[in-house]
């Protein structure tokens, strides 16, 4: 394109040529991801709040079930690792806190305490009945011990048939899934019963005496 030099001197300014002048503009992120990141940095300090809130509640009930305070505390110790070792496995795997992995405390608490009361009124049956708490221990392992595995194993294979899903966070959920049952359940036959056996609570002293 050509032009004159009277169109020139007309969109250059001539002998005074335009000023520039720099504008201040502001840009933020819209739509669905800036909402997601908002709900994800604050799923962390209402994740601590209620799993704190629910061990307490969970205590409460344990306590008022099997009629001994020490006992309902000491049936959450198992629940507790179960969720340390899931968020132990998030961490060392790199996974983040999100909607679908926030879920899995929740059932490792719901699961934790349906063992528990399985578990403890299955060992103050047997212990009212044989005044031995080793036979107590062994016979209940026997049973509901055998039957907290079988459910443990049902379910989390179920659950870990997830792991050949298509979505990353449904895979992740699965697997997390899974390992919780299987620590629950571990945990319950394993720590529960020697937390019992070294504080004795009061039903075994009376049991035994």
């Amino acid at each position: 394109m050509v032009m004159d030099l009277d169109e020139y001197r007309e969109i250059s300014g001539g002998s005074n040529p335009p000023r520039i002048q720099e504008a201040q503009v502001l840009m933020s992120h819209t739509g669905l991801a800036p909402v997601l990141n908002q709900m994800e940095e604050s799923l962390i300090p209402s994740q601590t709040l209620t799993l704190v809130l629910a061990l307490l509640i969970v205590a409460l009930i344990l306590s008022l079930m099997l009629r001994s305070v020490i006992v309902g505390f000491i049936s959450i110790v198992p629940i507790s690792m179960t969720i340390l070792i899931n968020f132990a496995v998030m961490g060392y795997g790199r996974i983040g806190l999100d909607a679908w992995t926030s879920m899995i405390a929740s059932i490792a608490i719901g699961l934790g305490i349906d063992y528990a009361v399985h578990f403890n009124s299955r060992f103050k049956l047997e212990l009212a009945v044989l005044k031995d708490e080793l036979q107590a221990l062994k016979r209940t392992l026997g049973t509901t011990g055998v039957a907290i595995i079988v459910n443990a194993l049902t379910v989390g294979l179920g659950f870990s048939v997830l792991l050949l899903a298509g979505g990353q966070h449904i895979r992740r959920f699965g697997g997390l899934t899974s390992l919780t049952l299987f620590a629950s359940a571990i945990f319950t036959l394993v720590v529960l019963p020697a937390l019992i056996l070294v504080v004795r609570p009061k039903f075994i002293k009376k049991a035994t005496a």
